[in-house]
């Protein structure tokens, strides 16, 4: 393929046209490029109107251009352009539910740890599914002051925390000191550290569902009510 000269463009006409099209952040696209005398190269630059086509002839300068594309190109194009709007508004709808959700798991873990029995009843369904489980919100929140009885200074502090449409995820560490008796165990004076993983499912703004899982044989190891099944190092 020949070197092609460098093309020198007046001020007027092509590169005004080329320098509005990049303030309106069109994009530049390079249709084709073939050597002949009356045809360099052609580009593309969408507009509202269709396509607006620059080029080159005869290695002089740049002519404007203006043509309207074929209706079906201007249909298809409309239904893409229509289809990736709605995918996007979609994924934003998504992504608010998420952060809208993980806040709301924030605002548990807050109420949990301020011991505040009616910011939990705000936040929480009634019923509400346990496990899978149907139970009433008073019965769920009966358990959690059991807990805060029994452990004072009961702490949740969540170390991870993801969010999607209608669940949230939240891994904690539980940090507590026993004080008295806890299931028929002296557990006084027993400091507990735990990690535990919580996930609930949101609807309406509200939690509606619960699912769990702890290292519970460490509870009971570091409140010495069992012996640890591995050896010490």
């Amino acid at each position: 393929m020949p070197n092609l000269p460098a093309l020198k463009l007046r001020q007027t006409g092509a590169e005004r046209f080329l320098t509005a099209s990049r303030n309106r952040k069109s994009k530049l696209l390079l249709r084709h490029l073939r050597i002949e005398n009356k045809l360099i190269c052609r580009a593309a630059v969408p507009n509202k109107l269709g396509t607006a086509y620059i080029s080159l002839k005869n290695n002089k300068t740049m002519k404007e251009q203006g043509t309207i594309s074929n209706p079906f190109v201007i249909f298809f194009t409309l239904i893409f352009s229509l289809v990736f709007i709605a995918s996007a508004c979609q994924q934003a709808d998504r992504e608010t539910a998420a952060a809208q959700n993980e806040a709301l798991a924030m605002q548990y873990i807050e109420a949990y740890n301020a011991q505040d029995r009616s910011a939990l009843e705000s936040i929480i369904a009634n019923p509400f599914m346990v496990s899978g489980e149907e139970e009433s919100l008073d019965s769920y929140l009966d358990l959690i002051e059991w807990y805060w009885s029994a452990f004072p200074d009961i702490t949740l502090e969540p170390t991870h925390i993801v969010g999607a449409d209608e669940h949230v995820t939240i891994r904690m560490e539980f940090h507590a000191t026993g004080s008295g008796e806890f299931l028929g165990h002296d557990v006084d004076g027993e400091e507990v550290n735990v990690s535990e993983i919580f996930l609930f499912g949101v609807s309406d703004g509200q939690l509606t569902e619960y699912w769990y899982n702890w290292d519970e044989l460490g509870f009971w190891t570091q409140l010495g009510v069992v012996e640890s099944p591995y050896p010490e190092e």
